[in-house]
């Protein structure tokens, strides 16, 4: 198998064909999705089902400890040579992503990780709200610069390393922080994911800049001193964003 998706869902029946649509649309072949669903109430079974006579669905549905904790259960589930996380709610933006995915990442040797951009998309009105996402770089020690949807791992990363569910919001964020030392990434310069605007990164953002800034401060390449400065830095101008809005 190329390519794993792996989706945490919990009452997601409003959006998951959307993704799935997005999903079966692609060109690349040998794709998997891993539905880890939480012991949802809606219809996220019945719809699996429907999709499974066209895509490859791995599915369970039981109790978890949050969406972490329903990833690493998807990466223990999955097959792919690279894996993908995605919100019910997002979607592929194109029928070619994961095959430009996939070409870019065996461009050259040794790429273990390829990063893309994404949109921000209010579903209700179609709108793109912005423009996220970039290069994995140095940068990544100040915030989450990248579009996590539009992120590709090469299994080996998972290897020795999975998400820490003592973080609630932010655990993908500390998960690239520890594997630093051994990723060699590569960036897409397309916009592969269109995300979803309901996130709960993006809904409790005060909550994301304290968990950020717990997490900066246990890697002991940056310690606490410069995790305050940073966290700081991001108040000020979180807040000065509220003022101008």
């Amino acid at each position: 198998m190329k390519m794993s998706i792996i989706v945490a869902t919990f009452n997601a029946s409003e959006f998951l064909p959307r993704l799935l649509e997005s999903i079966k649309s692609q060109t690349l072949s040998e794709v998997e999705v891993v539905v880890v669903d939480g012991g949802s109430k809606d219809e996220v079974g019945e719809i699996v089902e429907k999709y499974q006579s066209s895509i490859s669905i791995v599915f369970i549905s039981e109790p978890d400890s949050g969406i972490y904790d329903a990833w690493n259960k998807g990466v223990s589930l999955s097959s792919g040579e690279w894996i993908s996380f995605m919100g019910a709610d997002d979607e592929f933006s194109y029928p070619e992503a994961l095959s430009d995915i996939y070409s870019i990442a065996y461009s050259r040797t040794g790429i273990n990780l390829v990063s893309s951009l994404g949109s921000l998309v209010n579903w209700r009105t179609r709108d793109v709200l912005k423009r996220f996402g970039g290069r994995f770089d140095s940068s990544i020690k100040y915030r989450m610069t990248l579009c996590h949807p539009g992120l590709f791992h090469k299994r080996i990363l998972f290897s020795s390393k999975n998400f820490d569910i003592k973080w609630k919001i932010c655990a993908d964020y500390d998960f690239l922080l520890r594997s630093i030392d051994l990723i060699s990434p590569i960036f897409l310069n397309k916009v592969t994911v269109n995300v979803g605007d309901g996130g709960v990164s993006r809904i409790f953002v005060n909550k994301v800049l304290r968990e950020t800034f717990s997490i900066q401060a246990s890697v002991p390449y940056i310690g606490f001193l410069k995790a305050f400065l940073y966290y700081i830095f991001a108040k000020i101008k979180f807040n000065l964003k509220k003022i101008i809005l």
